[in-house]
């Protein structure tokens, strides 16, 4: 045994005389029952070799009357047996005796238990395999017992997710079935067990991502499927870790009796633990915009006051759980934002940031000594839950609609008043603190970010009362004569960060700095512009990218899509929210700045870039150059036809008699106020216009025409260029024309940031039931389901379009629409795709987007036959792009279909026959090196019959070559 092997004779007896006599003799007993069963194999190895039933019963005694010293002791002895233990457990719990299997699955938890966290000292991973094949044994004590032991392994793993052992054991899970065997003993199995295997399924589902979305399908497909009924903590912590999953959590938000028991387990009459996972399960939920929209739009102000009443508790774990979720909630724009200030949550920040007791009536009495906020802030309150009243604070401030929406002030300050003050006079301070300060280093740099970033968010908030009330704060903390510090300030962004998280704190410094007005002169002094314009560059070209470390906490998958707000590269938004205010004190022309023009334009167009920095890149261009809107690809696809006669169908007249002729689909989609098209007259059922018609809409004599053309080139590009002298009567106008955005940045006011920016889109005109102007039908290859329109009576796949749109994108479209021959005056065009890829490719013409797949779990989870279909959509796109001439389609579709060929675990093999029957010779490339290594296996499977001998043919050649490399670089 190895207690015996290890050391000498006196080693051996001065570790014998330190251990209680009464634990010696346990151990002792124990050495004896394994030296029965534990033998040398045939590869030198000690394993477990005995089948007898008796002796493996001895030995598990021995075993459980030894469990008690492992806890208290941590002698080598003692470790030494634990190790000879599991080595005799991993044989015992493989036993064909059915009769030993409990009590061995039970010592096997028990041993875990005591093990505690010392479990990551031992070896371990050959216990996983067993225990994860007891679980499917229809014996409930042996599962529950493995279950315990399972979860004790999973928890010893730590946070190192891509560890070989983490690997190992989901290995053993996924080849055993744990997941759907649990799931499946959890709908009938005694409360006491029900609760050990959740607490399982909640470990694996935290670890493993791949493990969520197969779980939520065995969930859907029972009989009875899981509710909150039942031990509801425990399955609202189980649902909560499978909305790690973005495509859970999107599934879970379509059902309704999941929102309902969320608010239901929020009600403050329930345990502290229900509601903390309640809390956690719609934190979760909310990880996106879209997933916060639609969990709110279901119960709003129920699942607010729910939230609300955990932050201002006074419990612990409560608060934390309340504030985390007030955060994630706050983040996004939506109605419930409104719902939160109605609900005071002013006064629950107040109350979390100076420690007063929620439920206590509170009065907001203003700290006017430096020494008593600092006391109050720095000392008393929790650095955790200062961060979180600064975030919570600064995204309230962000996405505020209305300052109707606000407490109104009393006799007294009100607590949204003090927050204000208290959040600015702590970033101030902390410009300003000297080193040998006391409170110098009570804040991390993550305090730092978060204190600045809500400053800044408040100074620059679309709340006049927020704003004005920041900035009357900071201009009195923030001294005039500090242009010393400003100094270094400027200096010290012109040089390298080795720490970028100070750099963003220190550039969202400069635009507080840039916010008051008393000091832009010695900011300007200091030629800070050009410094700005340098962050700017360095931005755009990606040199300033802060990774943000990874957390402990579970990770979250398939969440792609969610911007969160804060990840935004602050370091851009901050550079460019000093500079809006810094460009109206400074004298620019287009001309000599056409660089910097352009860099602008390239931010506020940019697709890929964070909104905030598009609004204010948008918000600059205006107020240096005049330049207003968000420029895009599709828009300046539309600019030429913007003053052509071709194709319009509308005719705007002024009292003088004079008319512009225009296109009455893009002012439909663009500026409906425009054009009242429900009253003019229609032709045809369909509701279809003819070009050049000429239909008139008269113009009020108060229209400047001048501001009528700028108009409408913002209506038909997005963007538009516009002289002093204009800008007055096209801001009225804007307004007329609800175009609230053009009109707030006319009028210089400050970007509403977390607004969806305004682009070029014309996607409107698809959704109308009633197609206005439509003038062409574009219609699909005939499918074999049915199809109803309410506007006409045609049954095949079709889609009312409109020549303007499609001319603008194709000139394939052009040229049949000018080419005087029948089809150019026919009122159908028939496109050979199948409906799925002509809406997809009508939608590409509207909004310049092409829409994507997301290859997530919920991809990886499909049916090889609908993955097949979903490809198949993009390579009839490529197909057809080719030969209309349209260039990004082709690239986008190809693309696509080779990202899911290289990046997917698998994929369906005869995507390579459909794309080489359309001629995507890239695709179809990238496809046989993905499956050319593969080709023996194919092969004999009969994966390959029918495929065309071509392809066979490169699959043999792409094998072939493949060994050759590899044959050359394996190592003699």
């Amino acid at each position: 045994m190895a207690l015996l092997k290890k050391g000498g004779r006196g080693k051996r007896e001065e570790g014998k005389r330190s251990l209680p006599e009464q634990t010696l003799l346990l151990t002792q007993r124990l050495h004896h029952a394994l030296t029965l069963g534990i033998k040398f194999s045939a590869d030198r190895k000690r394993k477990w070799h005995c089948k007898d039933a008796e002796i493996t019963n001895h030995a598990l005694r021995s075993i459980s009357a030894f469990l008690p010293c492992v806890s208290s002791h941590r002698h080598p002895l003692i470790k030494e047996a634990v190790t000879d233990v599991l080595l005799a457990m991993e044989g015992i719990l493989q036993s064909e005796h059915a009769t030993i299997l409990p009590a061995a699955a039970e010592a096997t938890a028990r041993l875990f238990l005591n093990l505690g966290n010392s479990v990551r000292e031992h070896e371990v991973l050959n216990l996983v395999l067993p225990l994860s094949k007891l679980l499917s044994l229809n014996q409930p004590s042996v599962s529950v017992s493995s279950a315990v032991a399972l979860r004790c392994i999973i928890s010893s793993l730590g946070l190192h997710r891509e560890s070989t052992k983490s690997t190992v054991i989901w290995d053993a899970i996924r080849e055993t079935g744990v997941v759907e065997v649990l799931l499946l003993q959890m709908r009938d199995c005694p409360v006491d067990h029900f609760n050990e295997l959740v607490s399982l399924l909640t470990q694996i589902f935290q670890r493993w991502p791949a493990s969520r979305y197969p779980a939520w399908q065995v969930i859907v497909s029972m009989p009875l499927p899981l509710t909150f009924s039942r031990d509801r903590g425990n399955v609202v912590q189980l649902f909560s870790a499978l909305a790690l999953c973005a495509d859970v959590a999107m599934l879970m938000l379509e059902r309704e009796e999941i929102i309902s028991g969320i608010v239901s387990c929020l009600r403050s009459q329930l345990s502290a633990s229900m509601r903390v996972q309640a809390l956690a399960l719609a934190r979760n939920l909310s990880r996106s915009e879209k997933g916060c929209s639609l969990l709110m739009s279901r119960s709003c102000e129920p699942l607010v006051s729910g939230i609300m009443d955990a932050a201002g508790s006074v419990q612990g774990q409560l608060i934390t759980a309340g504030c985390q979720a007030v955060e994630k909630s706050t983040r996004w724009p939506g109605p419930h934002q409104a719902c939160f200030w109605k609900l005071r949550v002013d006064r629950v920040l107040h109350c979390l940031l100076f420690c007063v007791d929620f439920h206590q009536r509170s009065t907001a009495d203003p700290l006017t000594s430096p020494d008593e906020l600092r006391a109050a802030v720095y000392e008393k309150t929790p650095a955790n839950t200062r961060i979180w009243t600064w975030n919570i604070l600064g995204f309230l401030s962000k996405h505020v609609e209305d300052d109707s929406h606000l407490p109104k002030a009393g006799p007294q300050e009100c607590h949204l008043d003090v927050l204000i003050r208290c959040t600015c006079f702590v970033a101030s301070d902390l410009m300003f603190m000297a080193p040998s300060s006391k409170y110098y280093h009570t804040m991390t740099t993550s305090e730092l970010d978060s204190v600045t970033r809500a400053v800044v968010l408040m100074a620059y908030s679309p709340s006049s009362y927020i704003s004005s009330k920041a900035r009357e704060a900071l201009s009195e903390y923030i001294p005039n004569s500090e242009g010393s510090y400003l100094m270094r300030l400027v200096s010290k962004l012109r040089q390298r960060y080795v720490d970028l998280s100070h750099m963003r704190v220190d550039i969202g410094r400069l635009a507080l700095l840039s916010c008051l007005a008393q000091m832009r002169g010695f900011i300007l002094e200091r030629e800070t512009v050009d410094t700005l314009a340098f962050i700017i560059h360095g931005c755009i070209n990606c040199e300033f990218k802060v990774d943000r470390p990874s957390s402990g906490s579970p990770r979250p998958c398939c969440w792609t899509n969610s911007k969160d707000p804060v990840s935004v590269d602050y370091v851009l938004v901050y550079a460019l929210q000093a500079l809006s205010q810094l460009l109206p004190c400074i004298d620019f022309s287009l001309t000599s700045e056409q660089g910097f023009f352009s860099v602008l334009k390239k931010i506020a167009g940019g697709a890929g870039v964070d909104p905030d920095a598009r609004w204010y890149a948008a918000s600059c261009l205006g107020l240096c150059f005049g330049f207003y809107g968000f420029p895009n690809e599709l828009g300046g696809r539309m600019k030429e036809f913007m003053d052509a006669e071709e194709l319009t169908d509308l005719q705007l007249v002024f009292p003088s008699g004079e008319c512009l002729r225009v296109h009455g689909a893009i002012l439909a989609a663009r500026c409906p106020v425009l054009v009242p098209w429900e009253k003019l007259t229609s032709k045809g059922k369909s509701g279809s216009y003819e070009s050049g018609d000429g239909q008139s809409i008269p113009l009020s004599k108060h229209v400047n025409r001048g501001a009528l053309q700028k108009l409408l080139e913002f209506a038909y590009t997005g963007c538009c260029l516009v002289d002093a002298d204009v800008a007055g009567p096209l801001s009225l106008l804007a307004k007329r024309c609800n175009l609230e955005f053009l009109h707030d940045m006319l009028k210089r006011k400050l970007p509403r940031c977390g607004r969806q920016v305004p682009y070029c889109d014309f996607s409107v005109l698809l959704e109308k039931d009633t197609h206005p102007f439509s003038d062409i039908i574009l219609e699909a290859k005939e499918d074999e389901g049915t199809w109803n329109c309410r506007s006409c009576s045609t049954s095949l796949p079709h889609v009312h379009a409109h020549k303007i749109v499609l001319i603008s994108s194709s000139t394939y479209m052009r040229a049949l629409f000018q080419s005087g021959m029948r089809e150019s005056y026919a009122q159908t065009v028939k496109v050979p795709i199948t409906q799925k890829a002509l809406c997809k490719l009508v939608s590409w013409f509207y909004s310049g987007e092409l829409s994507k797949l997301e290859f997530h779990c919920g991809w990886n989870h499909m049916s090889s036959t609908q993955q097949f279909l979903e490809l198949l959509v993009y390579l009839e796109l490529s197909w057809l792009a080719e030969s209309w001439c349209l260039d990004d389609v082709q690239e986008q579709s190809d693309d696509l279909v080779i990202l899911c060929i290289e990046t997917t675990p698998s994929f369906p093999i005869n995507i390579i026959e459909a794309a080489y029957a359309t001629g995507r010779h890239a695709v179809v490339g990238t496809a046989v090196g993905r499956l050319g290594p593969l080709y023996p296996q194919l092969r004999d499977s009969g994966e390959l019959d029918g495929f065309d001998e071509a392809i066979i043919g490169m699959l043999q050649s792409e094998y072939i070559h493949h060994s050759q490399v590899t044959h050359a670089n394996t190592p003699l």
